[in-house]
């Protein structure tokens, strides 16, 4: 069977000029993509004093950090992050200026992270019940199933098709490693990210969490979504 993925490494984007992603290795490169995460996913109350928010950012994206490079020392797994990297970004003054270090200095000038995400291997995600269920044998799911997690972009940098970019891209990647099937899990009500996955890179629902343990878990009931490569 022919790859069903796009082999495309470098992308034309809209306001951002050439958009390169690649697998974040450096420590620079794992820094800038912690902050891209932090800034992301954070929420933080409207009464939060400047000083209050830019701590939160900072701790976690340290946080994150530390966590990358220990899952890439760490024997026996294999873990990947990608990141979206552009050498102009309109909105990273303004971004640096509130503590969020998207950049990435490098030999020519500078680089901005605009999106991340990482790539695990293996039969399950840590501490994760919602699981794939392809391949069948638990030996070949160790080494043939990977799933998709922590997928962000820099609000000022989305619907420049940045997302399915770094998907389209890890997709390659792990399928360079021996992965044929490819796993991600999502809230059922955010349909935008469904049309994403669905519409734009080929993945199709494969089962929902039940609503029992969704909420036992004090969390939104979720899809895992499923793409043979």
């Amino acid at each position: 069977m022919g790859r069903a993925i796009c082999s495309l490494r470098v992308v034309s984007v809209a306001k951002h000029g050439n958009l390169s992603v690649r697998k974040a290795t450096t420590s620079s490169e794992l820094r800038a993509a912690s902050y891209v995460r932090a800034y992301s996913f954070g929420t933080y109350p409207s009464d939060r004093s400047e000083y209050a928010r830019r701590s939160h950012i900072q701790l976690t994206a340290d946080g994150a950090w530390e966590q990358m490079e220990s899952q890439l020392e760490k024997e026996g797994l294999v873990f990947f992050p990608m990141i979206a990297v552009n050498e102009t970004f309109n909105d990273a003054e303004n971004l640096i200026a509130q503590g969020v270090h998207v950049n990435i200095p490098t030999e020519s000038g500078m680089e901005y992270v605009l999106g991340t995400l990482d790539v695990t291997v293996g039969v399950k995600l840590p501490a994760e019940e919602l699981v794939g269920t392809h391949p069948k044998e638990s030996v070949m799911a160790a080494r043939e199933r990977a799933y998709l997690s922590n997928i962000c972009v820099l609000s000022s940098a989305r619907r420049q098709g940045i997302a399915q970019s770094l998907i389209e891209s890890a997709c390659l990647e792990a399928y360079d490693l021996g992965v044929r099937h490819m796993y991600v899990h999502v809230v059922d009500e955010n349909s935008a990210a469904i049309r994403l996955y669905e519409d734009k890179c080929g993945f199709k629902i494969e089962k929902a969490e039940h609503a029992a343990m969704a909420r036992a878990l004090n969390r939104p009931r979720r899809l895992i979504l499923h793409k043979m490569l």
